[in-house]
């Protein structure tokens, strides 16, 4: 499976504190402050904005000509050659250091640079004590990433839960700023992000004029972890003492992963093999031994499934899904499902 880090400089941008990076690459690392996270993550580089043009080709009648590529015609000859034209309204996002173009945007955009992210979660790491675990960049850099741990953990069947921090960014007019709340299982390292309601786990921030003062607004936003932090750990407890029968495990993964039967009562050969597999971590996957056979095993086995057997294109978009696709609206299901249960 491809891992898509950005490779520059002879370095893979990725640092990671006191864990394996992604296929053994990048730097591991004891501890590190946003300034080290950004050297040792790759992400020490400006991002430009540059007026966009095309380069067309145009013809041009001429009596004598200087150049080879010549088109005679019945009306005499011709000369073609490249005119570049100004796109206006549109522009290149590139990173200065290397010049790598990362992709077109309008004229409403404004650059957030690698460091103003930084500067906003230091603020959160003043506010809350953050450390910081993860920090990288995909692509040729466009798209970026920082997670950090909140000091205090959820404690769900006597088990250790780690409350995180994840930003991401990304520079090439793909997406907005966002902030997500996620809950981590350390037994697995599964992601256990769940919205509470009408609660939201996320911030996001559109790359427009207003960009870095709603970044200073979302600090009050995020206020909501706190809560959303005694709401998951209430939901999550319930969940650990709700037994279910083989067949309403089933029945709940076939509704997360929105499997319906036909008039026989099957389903297809795909999703017969990911519910077995499903069903085969719930039994025996890591740390499911002493919660399989209640609604927070079927919970961990569908979330442990998307993170530790399912295969996708890449690192990149195993990270896209699990923190805003089709995992995650999966996963968001099934918790929903589970919470009309309790």
């Amino acid at each position: 499976m491809a891992h898509n880090l950005n490779f520059n400089n002879g370095q893979h941008s990725f640092a990671s504190k006191k864990k394996l990076a992604w296929h053994g690459l990048g730097q591991v690392v004891e501890a590190m402050t946003s300034r080290e996270a950004i050297e040792l993550g790759g992400l020490n580089y400006e991002v430009g904005l540059a007026e966009l043009s095309a380069s067309v080709q145009s013809l041009e009648m001429k009596e004598t000509f200087e150049v080879d590529n010549v088109i005679r015609t019945g009306r005499g000859e011709q000369a073609a050659f490249n005119e570049v034209v100004p796109v206006p309204g549109n522009f290149a996002t590139y990173r200065k250091d290397n010049n790598d173009v990362f992709g077109v945007v309008g004229s409403r955009y404004e650059i957030i640079q690698n460091t103003e992210a930084f500067d906003f979660m230091d603020s959160l790491v003043q506010d809350q004590a953050l450390e910081y675990e993860t920090v990288g960049a995909l692509g040729k850099g466009e798209k970026v990433f920082l997670t950090a741990k909140l000091p205090n953990k959820l404690i769900v069947n006597k088990e250790d839960i780690d409350k995180y921090l994840l930003l991401t960014m990304a520079h090439d007019g793909s997406g907005a700023i966002q902030v997500l709340f996620t809950p981590i299982r350390v037994v697995c390292n599964n992601t256990l992000t769940a919205a509470i309601s009408n609660g939201k786990n996320r911030v996001s921030i559109r790359h427009t004029k207003n960009a870095r003062e709603k970044l200073e607004l979302s600090k009050k936003i995020l206020g909501i972890v706190d809560i959303q932090s005694g709401q998951l750990q209430d939901a999550f407890t319930s969940m650990s003492k709700l037994r279910l029968h083989d067949d309403e495990i089933e029945s709940l993964i076939l509704k997360a992963f929105n499997f319906t039967k036909d008039e026989k009562g099957k389903i297809s050969t795909r999703a017969v093999n990911i519910v077995e597999s499903v069903l085969e971590y719930h039994e025996v996957g890591v740390g499911q031994e002493n919660i399989k056979g209640t609604a927070w095993g079927a919970y961990n086995a569908i979330t442990g499934y998307q993170q530790n057997v399912q295969s996708y294109r890449s690192l990149e978009s195993q990270f896209e899904s699990i923190n805003d696709k089709t995992a995650a609206k999966i996963r968001q299901t099934s918790f929903n499902e589970i919470l009309k249960m309790l």
